[in-house]
C-alpha cells in the first residue's frame, strides 16, 4: 500500500528491482568469485546502486532485496572483510527506513528479511560449488579407476604373451637345430609351438 501509484515511480522500482536479480543471478551462475578484482567491486558498486535507488529516490522499501547485495558482498567481497561488510549492509535496512520514519517494527522486519535473504542467496552459492567440487571429484576417480584398469590389463597381457613368446622363441630355436639331425623330434616339437600359439592367441581373446 505504500508504493508510490505514479507510473515512472512503479517502472523504476521495478526496472532496478529486475537489474539487481538479473545482476544476482550473473554472480551466482558465472564464477564471479573468479572475475578480477575491479570487475567484482564494479559488480557489488552496480548492485549497490540498485539496492538503495529505490528507497534514496522513491522512499520505497523492498523487504529482503538488500540481501542480494548483502550476499553478493559474501562471494564477491575480500574475505578478510565480506563478514563485515555483510552486517553493515544488514544493518542499513533498518537504520535507512527508521530514518524515513518508517515504524520500528516494520523497519526491523526489514532487516530480518534482508539478512534471510542473504544467507539463502549464500548458502546456495556454496551449495553449487560443493556440488562441482564433488561432480569433478567423482570424474577424477573415474579417470584413476580406469587408468588404474589400463595398467592392470596391460600387466597381465605381458605376462601371458610374454611367457608364451619365451616358450615359442626357445621351440623354435630348438626345432631349427634338430632339423638336420632329427627330423622326426624336430616335427614334434613345431606341433608344439603350433600349440603354444594357438594358446596364446586364445588367452588373449579371453582377456579382451
Amino acid at each position: 500500500a505504500r508504493i508510490p501509484r505514479h507510473g515512472f515511480a512503479m517502472e523504476l522500482a521495478l526496472l532496478t528491482a529486475g537489474l539487481l536479480f538479473g545482476l544476482q543471478v550473473c554472480v551466482a551462475w558465472r564464477g564471479a568469485a573468479r572475475w578480477p578484482r575491479r570487475r567484482r567491486l564494479g559488480g557489488l558498486v552496480a548492485m549497490g546502486a540498485l539496492t538503495y535507488l529505490p528507497l534514496a529516490a522513491l522512499r520505497v522499501e523492498w523487504p529482503g532485496m538488500a540481501g542480494f547485495f548483502a550476499g553478493s558482498i559474501l562471494i564477491l567481497g575480500p574475505a578478510k572483510t565480506s563478514w563485515v561488510l555483510f552486517a553493515f549492509a544488514i544493518a542499513s535496512m533498518l537504520v535507512a527506513p527508521l530514518g524515513l520514519g518508517m515504524d520500528a517494527g516494520d523497519a526491523t522486519y526489514l532487516m530480518f528479511a534482508s539478512l534471510s535473504s542473504g544467507l539463502t542467496v549464500f548458502a546456495v552459492y556454496q551449495l553449487r560449488l560443493v556440488a562441482k567440487r564433488a561432480q569433478g571429484a567423482s570424474v577424477q576417480l573415474a579417470q584413476l579407476t580406469s587408468a588404474r584398469e589400463r595398467e592392470r590389463f596391460s600387466m597381465d597381457l605381458h605376462d601371458i604373451l610374454g611367457y608364451s613368446l619365451s616358450a615359442i622363441t626357445l621351440k623354435a630355436e630348438l626345432t631349427r637345430k634338430l632339423v638336420g639331425s632329427d627330423p622326426a623330434l624336430a616335427q614334434d616339437e613345431l606341433a608344439e609351438v603350433v600349440e603354444l600359439a594357438r594358446q596364446a592367441a586364445l588367452d588373449v581373446r579371453l582377456m579382451a
